[in-house]
This record gives structure tokens, C-alpha cells and sequence, in this order.
């Protein structure tokens, strides 16, 4: 579950980093109903409106965004708050804080948020998976339903089986995580991890079997459930990578073609560097700690330290990115960043992917008997990709700094 909440916590502090770094008029963003988008959607920015059409895939990144239009493709948006009242043809993969959908959606629902409410208008062409602090089945679902919460109240339509789980650490009699309205319509099988039973109102229509599974039961009965979860976190991990990626190659254009030329022209250097970096960074905050004015500085410095360690793995994946398109294009890397001629975009999706794939999957410390040992292999390409990044992240700002100076 760890990359689960730091996929999270990334996104819920994007809003406040495409704030802080955008003007007003690339912040605020409206597609009106009269404008057609042909192509995918790609967009950072603070408020979204998106009324028109889109024929392509929406991809945001904000603090607000709103589509009340029609999406012939797939929806991903990570923000404070998101709201679907539109058309969706494709599939609604969303994170926030709060997030409601009160629209059509033609294939299937992810939901990662604090609060999320399928609409009473709200129809879903396939299944959701909804993990939320609180959730609000409202609408129709054609499809199942899968995930966990705090509390989950039911009141729509659900054309297939229900799975959810909940934990509340201990039992409590007068309370319930899972409340069936009279209005609900189950026609498969309601079946719910926890404590609690459930509240199930008299009108309520379910066609299925009801099974309250006992925590002790839970370990056995779940374990096929966690496997897939691993690789759903995997996923997800990747996901929120992109994102973070998309903002990045968004707001440092300039850094993200220059930070892999200079890895690549000086690897010794950017290596010793980030070496003194990443060690040395944290025995400076530690004895700052100890000084009551210092005290802002190191907690402001561990902040920087812990993004800057996160997001060295965007500039890791440009690297690997723009090496396998310069491959394919038999010219170097420095020639073609000069020239403005690879595309950051499919250089950080090609290369977070690739880096993902040997460092998370194939160099696993899952792999059974002498095989483990892939997984210190693994750590140490990390190790040695991280400090390379920093010190060339390092040097880039330096060269900067001191070309403004002269």
C-alpha cells in the first residue's frame, strides 16, 4: 500500500504546485460548448471548465476541474476536486479529495479519494473500484463493484456482485460502515469484509446472497485479492509517476532537455555530486534541528529533499527515454534536445515505463530462491541512477545560476 499513499499524497499536492508555479492565464482553463478538441487533452493548469467535445483521451492535472461535456475517450485527472456531469465513452480513472460523477460513463470507474459520490443520475457501462474514505452509490452500475472505505452507503442500482472492505479495528454493535437504502437494487451477491454488519433497510432489492465475512476469515479468504492488489499499487504507482511527469516536462521544459545532455556529458561529476548530496543534505538538516532558527530551514529542506528524490525519477526516466528514441534515430542526445527535436512527452512515458519495468518488476526481490538476489541488483541500479540525477540536477541549477551571474 505504500506507493498507494504516496500516489496520493502526490496528487493531492499538485494543485498547489501548478498554482504556485503558473500564471492566471494558463491556470484557469475553459473549453467552451461550441470548441472541438481532434486530439488528446493533455493540460496542467488550476481550473478546469471543459464543456466542449473531445475526441481523444482527457488528461488533467489541477485543483478543480469540471467536464460537463462529451469525452469520446478516456478520462484521468488528478485534483482537488473533480466533478463529471458529461459523457464519457471510455473509462473514468480519477484521484482527489472529493470526487463526483454524475454523468454517463460507457466502460469502467476508478476512484481513489476522501469522498466519492456516483450521482443519482450517474450511469456506469462497466464496473467500479473505489477506494474512499467515504463513498455514495447513487446511480447505475452495470457492472460490479470492488474496493474499501470507511463508510459506504447504497441507494442505486448495482446489476452485479458486490465485494467491499472495511476496517474499523475493533467491533462495535450500534454501528454499521455499509448501509443498503431502501432504494437499492443488487441483483448479483453482496459480500463485505469486516466488524460491522451492515444496515440493510427493508425495501432494499437484493437478488444474491449477503455475506458478512469475519476479520478472522479475512487473511485466508483476501489473499487472491492482495495479489491483485500488488500489481494494482504497481500500476498506480506508474500512474501517478506520469502525472507527476506531465506537470514537470510542463512547467522546466529547459531542465528537462538539459539535465539528461549534461548526465550524459559529464557521469562522473553528476555522480560524485549527488553522492555528497544525498548523504550530506540530511546531517546538515539534523544539526539545524538544534538551532532554534534553523529549525524552519531544516524542516523546509527535508520537504525539497523528499520531492527532489521522488521527481529524480521523472528525470531518470527522460534520460532512458531520450536514449532509446536517439537509438532509433541514429543521432545524439545533446544534438537533438539543441534542437527541440524529441518529444518530451513520449521520452518520459517510454522511460518512467522502462526504468519501472527493470528496477520494480524484473530486478524484484520477489523472485524465488538464489534469483532474490536480483532484488540488491535492483537497489543498486536505483542507487546509482539517483545519485547520478542529483548531482546532474545540481550541476544544470549551478550553470544556470552562474551564466545569469556573469
Amino acid at each position: 500500500m505504500k506507493k498507494l499513499f504516496i500516489f496520493l499524497f502526490v496528487c493531492a499536492l499538485l494543485p498547489f504546485t501548478v498554482s504556485a508555479l503558473t500564471d492566471e492565464e494558463e491556470t484557469n482553463i475553459l473549453i467552451p460548448e461550441s470548441q472541438t478538441v481532434d486530439d488528446n487533452y493533455v493540460k496542467a493548469g488550476y481550473i478546469f471548465d471543459l464543456r466542449g467535445q473531445f475526441k481523444g483521451d482527457v488528461i488533467v492535472v489541477g485543483s478543480s476541474v469540471d467536464i460537463s461535456g462529451k469525452v469520446e475517450g478516456d478520462v484521468i485527472a488528478a485534483a482537488a476536486n473533480i466533478t463529471i456531469s458529461g459523457e464519457v465513452l471510455g473509462n473514468v480513472r480519477v484521484a482527489g479529495s472529493n470526487v463526483t460523477i454524475n454523468g454517463k460513463v460507457g466502460k469502467n470507474v476508478n476512484i481513489f479519494a476522501a469522498t466519492a459520490e456516483l450521482g443519482k443520475g450517474s450511469q456506469v457501462g462497466g464496473s467500479a473500484v473505489v477506494f474512499a474514505g467515504t463513498a455514495n452509490f447513487k446511480g447505475t452500475i452495470t457492472g460490479k463493484i470492488d474496493g474499501g472505505a470507511g463508510n459506504i452507503v447504497i441507494s442505486g442500482t448495482v446489476k452485479k456482485d458486490i465485494t467491499l472492505r472495511f476496517d474499523t479495528g475493533k467491533q462495535e454493535t450500534n454501528y454499521s460502515n455499509l448501509s443498503v437504502m431502501s432504494t437499492a437494487v443488487i441483483e448479483g451477491n453482496l459480500n463485505y469484509y469486516g466488524w460491522n454488519m451492515a444496515r440493510i433497510d427493508s425495501g432494499a432489492k437484493i437478488s444474491g446472497q449477503v455475506t458478512r465475512h469475519e476479520p478472522a476469515s479475512v487473511v485466508k479468504e483476501t489473499k487472491d485479492f492482495y495479489n491483485s492488489l500488488w500489481w494494482f499499487v504497481r500500476i498506480a504507482g506508474l500512474f501517478g509517476l506520469l502525472i507527476v511527469g506531465l506537470v514537470i516536462i510542463n512547467l522546466f521544459k529547459k531542465q528537462a532537455r538539459e539535465t539528461p545532455v549534461l548526465m550524459l556529458k559529464s557521469p562522473g561529476r553528476c555522480m560524485l555530486r549527488g553522492l555528497a548530496i544525498l548523504f550530506l543534505t540530511p546531517v546538515v538538516c539534523f544539526f539545524l534541528l538544534f538551532t532554534v532558527i534553523g529549525i524552519p530551514l531544516a524542516l523546509i529542506v527535508m520537504v525539497l529533499y523528499v520531492i527532489i528524490i521522488y521527481t529524480a525519477q521523472i528525470f531518470i526516466g527522460l534520460f532512458i527515454g531520450q536514449k532509446i528514441l536517439a537509438y532509433f534515430q541514429k543521432r545524439s542526445i545533446d544534438n537533438m534536445a539543441e534542437k527541440k527535436e524529441i518529444s518530451l512527452f513520449w521520452s518520459m512515458v517510454l522511460g518512467v515505463f522502462a526504468y519501472l519495468l527493470v528496477t520494480e518488476w524484473l530486478l524484484s526481490a520477489n523472485w524465488p530462491g538464489v534469483w532474490g538476489w536480483f532484488g540488491f541488483l535492483g537497489g543498486l541500479v536505483k542507487f546509482v541512477a539517483l545519485i547520478w540525477v542529483l548531482g546532474a540536477i545540481y550541476l544544470q541549477k549551478r550553470e544556470k545560476t552562474m551564466t545569469v551571474a556573469k
